[in-house]
């Protein structure tokens, strides 16, 4: 009985250094989590400057962040390809990939305006076509991203999807298609 006296006794005179030094550990822990956002943050803020390239393995923020930098420089291939390099991440979280693809279609986008003031319609609607296909990905990762669905609206409205000529299907010649009006127009049978 006395031994147990003893221990309990000691665990508690030595409860206090163990909780302390907990507390050390999680506030060191904190500590360095709160220094590498910093860092993040900090190279995000600095993105626009194009100080240095972006890894594979960076934080898909400054990624991101990054490319609208390059947009902005006017290096607007490069930051297609940096969109693509974040897109292909599989381990990101959806709303990266989507602001990606919609970050994407906004580049086509302009390119198509541009190409429309300059009259050359074919590459325009080419990079409609672009667009388009960007801001459903979007939508697909994302269903509820507003500003890609209006986008995508504008870019309907410039190119519109349509339908293959014939709608896929040959007629024979004296064959009438299933859908068509019918020939005479008249009063339904039955009335005077």
């Amino acid at each position: 009985m006395g031994g147990l006296k003893r221990v309990r006794a000691e665990v508690l005179y030595r409860l206090p250094l163990l909780v302390f030094l907990l507390l050390i550990l999680l506030s060191g822990l904190e500590g360095w989590r709160a220094w590498s956002a910093l860092q993040v943050n900090d190279r995000i803020a600095n993105a626009w400057r194009l100080a240095d390239d972006p890894q594979p393995g960076d934080a898909p923020e400054w990624q991101l962040a990054h490319a609208l930098g390059l947009v902005e420089a006017g290096r607007v291939e490069d930051a297609l390809k940096l969109y693509q390099t974040v897109v292909a991440r599989s381990e990101l979280a959806r709303e990266f990939t989507a602001m990606a693809w919609y970050n994407s279609g906004n580049i086509y986008l302009r390119q198509v305006m541009q190409e429309m003031e300059a009259g050359r319609h074919e590459t325009a609607f080419a990079r409609a076509d672009r667009a388009k296909h960007a801001y459903r990905r979007a939508l697909r990762m994302q269903p509820s991203h507003w500003d890609a669905k209006y986008n995508l609206e504008t870019v309907m409205h410039l190119r519109p999807d349509l339908p293959p000529v014939g709608g896929g299907k040959e007629e024979k010649p004296g064959e009438k298609p299933e859908d068509a009006p019918p020939e005479i127009f008249g009063l339904p049978e039955g009335h005077p």
